[in-house]
């Protein structure tokens, strides 16, 4: 049997891909969850999809030089603070709307929260990995190391 290895990066780029829309599925279901137990499993697909994160920063990471791995890190933290502030009055207003129309409107924090990882996941699926044949950049390669051409 011929083993099949998968590169770090398309590896990474999967799991990133999975997981946000393990994200996005998660929170559909708990939108439009009628039963505990239906919502119960909407958590769980969330849940799975949690990986993101992670992954995203590893894949960004391996995509960049080392000498802008510093930046590339403090860019998605900040990117990570901005949409913290933002979701959050963002969902109360959902929220609150939900309850005042009640019915299937209840979940619509879970809505948005839904749409906004399908946004996301349409912003990684333009993700395109460098192919084989391109050659490596001279900063990644050891003749490069600890040069700087700033």
């Amino acid at each position: 049997m011929a083993r099949r290895y998968v590169s770090a990066l398309k590896a990474d780029l999967f799991i990133v891909y999975g997981s946000v829309l393990l994200l996005a599925s998660g929170t559909a279901t708990m939108a439009l969850a009628q039963r505990p137990a239906v919502f119960t499993a909407g958590i769980s697909f969330f849940a799975l999809g949690w990986g993101y994160y992670s992954a995203l920063r590893s894949l960004a990471t391996a995509l960049v030089l080392p000498r802008q791995t510093g930046a590339v890190n403090t860019a998605i933290a900040l990117a990570q603070s901005f949409g913290a502030m933002l979701s959050g009055p963002v969902l109360a207003f959902a929220f609150r709307r939900g309850v005042a129309v009640g019915g299937i409107w209840v979940g619509l924090p879970y809505m948005v929260a839904s749409l906004l990882f399908v946004g996301a996941s349409a912003l990684v699926s333009g993700i395109r990995l460098p192919q084989k044949d391109e050659p490596e950049p001279e900063a990644w390669s050891n003749s490069g190391a600890g040069r700087s051409s700033d």
